[in-house]
């Protein structure tokens, strides 16, 4: 017994000194490579006084921070040949000379989009002496809470000690002891991205959409698109709309040339049906198809059931849309004649139970009429009220569920035997 104590008593001790001494080998690695970096930089500042070069501003802000002020200030193209001497003078200690070998090959110009000026925008009237060892500080804390924000937007159960073993393993490694003491843009293009992710991940889009900025090449094409674009609109089941901001007239002619292209090579047209679609829950209000393509929320489309003797089409409107899996669907409601679509649907399951009637759903219009999903009198809407129908409930609070819990539900719908004995 007393043995078995202290063996507890020494796996106790060591898991103790686990926990620091993670810490501490991480600690002691940012050192190094925060000094392998350093000694990186004076080594090129070394090499370039050799070759005949003053003292510079070896800082990767620098040329950013110069073509700012003298575009805002002077009203100067940060793009020119006359700025991106002034940048050299100002960095290397003299413009370079193309002709000489020794001289460096990086220009340093002025190479950032023109919408960086908002951003340094606030530091202009301040000297760059000033501004360098600000931007080190600010690009620091932007590090820390990268990371806070990755480790908060992907749910990780961490304590103090680990997220700030975290913390250390990220200031440890090249690109952030690099980035921090040049002063590179980059580290706050990090922070910006983990601040749009974790925006996103806690429903706060508007914020994510002023924050987020993409890049992507379209396939079978070697057209690469690059801009900035706000969130238009998002739902739980992890489908969001971006609204492109700044891509230009040539782009966009082109995007729409391979959206063209890519219609016709594919067959679309406006009465595709959905394919391989099976219609799992039915009620008078709506119904529930599983199929991998489902079409939008708020799409108008047309349900058509066959069978050997007779066809029949209803009208309805997708409610809440899960990639890969399936649509609900709102059956309208307005008049008699809507109402008696879906009983002549229903009529048809009923009158062959052993047959399953073929299904197709066809798009009719991209947004549907809200209004002819409404009762036309008071009557109508009381009658419906009285009517209970938990499909129809479901369906229409559907975008406010995650798509497990509205599974989930619609399960127990299915079965509310099982669901009562859980």
């Amino acid at each position: 017994m007393q043995l078995s104590t202290a063996k507890k008593m020494r796996a106790l001790r060591m898991g103790t000194c686990a926990k620091r001494l993670v810490p501490a080998l991480l600690f002691v690695l940012a050192l190094l490579m925060w000094g392998y970096s350093a000694h990186s930089r004076q080594l090129m500042e070394q090499r370039l006084t050799a070759s005949g070069f003053p003292e510079g501003n070896i800082s990767d802000l620098f040329p950013r921070w110069l073509g700012t002020r003298e575009l805002l200030l002077n009203g100067r193209d940060p793009y020119s040949p006359e700025i991106t001497q002034e940048i050299q003078r100002g960095y290397y200690g003299r413009p370079i000379d193309s002709r000489l070998a020794t001289d460096p090959i990086d220009e340093q110009r002025f190479a950032y989009p023109l919408f960086v000026v908002f951003l340094l925008a606030p530091t202009i009237s301040l000297p760059f002496t000033v501004v360098k060892p600000l931007f080190t500080l600010i690009l620091s804390t932007s590090a820390v809470w990268t990371v806070l924000l990755w480790v908060r937007a992907v749910g990780l159960k961490a304590g103090r000690g680990k997220i700030f073993s975290c913390i250390l393993l990220a200031l440890a490694t090249i690109p952030y002891a690099e980035g921090i003491q040049l002063q590179q843009l980059s580290v706050l293009v990090a922070f910006l991205l983990a601040a749009a992710v974790y925006a996103l991940a806690t429903e706060k889009f508007i914020v994510a959409g002023s924050l987020l900025a993409f890049q992507f090449q379209l396939p079978d094409s070697a057209l690469k698109i690059e801009a900035h674009g706000q969130v238009a609109w998002a739902n739980p089941n992890g489908q969001t709309g971006v609204h492109f901001l700044d891509i230009s007239s040539d782009v966009s002619a082109e995007l729409k040339k391979w959206l063209q292209a890519a219609a016709v090579h594919a067959g679309a047209n406006a009465n595709e049906a959905v394919p391989h679609c099976r219609l799992s829950d039915l009620s008078l209000g709506g119904c529930y198809v599983e199929t991998d393509a489902p079409f939008p929320e708020q799409a108008l489309v047309d349900l058509c059931l066959k069978t050997d003797k007779m066809e029949v089409h209803t009208e309805g409107m997708v409610r809440v849309a899960h990639p890969g899996h399936g649509m609900g669907v709102e059956f309208p409601s307005r008049t008699e004649e809507q109402r008696a679509q879906v009983g002549n649907l229903i009529d048809v399951l009923r009158s062959s139970p052993d047959t399953a009637p073929e299904l197709t759903i066809s798009p009719k219009a991209l947004v549907a009429d809200l209004t002819q999903f409404e009762p036309a009198d008071k009557k109508a809407e009381e009658s419906a009220d009285d009517l209970e129908d938990p499909l129809l409930e479901l369906l229409r609070r559907g975008t406010a569920l995650q798509q497990e819990e509205f599974l989930s539900e619609l399960h127990h719908q299915r079965n509310p035997q099982a669901a009562a004995s859980v």
